[in-house]
């Protein structure tokens, strides 16, 4: 069962450097940033490579706009990805209490 107020972000990982080299297996892992704005982004999670699926805890209500970074082994980390936006929405209200309650007494 989905977790209430929370996003899943999915994703393709990179298969090549900014030079045009392959990036080999295993090599890096993705690093997920939250953005609620006016809040700069936060980190929220690293997921290995391969992995190109995150679910996040219960969110606060609000925009959260989501960018991922890849870092490698070396310590190379990439510009910011394009970014996703989810939007959590305020709880509803809770409703009224009933109205124009009575209790009759049962006789026997």
């Amino acid at each position: 069962m989905p977790t209430p107020n929370a996003a899943t972000i999915t994703w393709v990982d990179p298969t090549q450097r900014t030079d045009g080299t392959a990036i080999a297996p295993d090599t890096f892992n993705v690093l997920i940033f939250d953005s609620l704005s006016p809040t700069p982004a936060t980190p929220i999670a690293t997921v290995a490579q391969g992995v190109q699926t995150y679910t996040t805890g219960v969110l606060s209500v609000g925009a959260h706009v989501f960018t991922l970074e890849a870092d490698d082994s070396e310590g190379d980390i990439s510009v910011p990805s394009a970014s996703a936006t989810v939007t959590i929405a305020a709880a509803l209200a809770a409703p009224n209490p009933p109205t124009s309650v009575d209790a009759v007494a049962a006789t026997v």
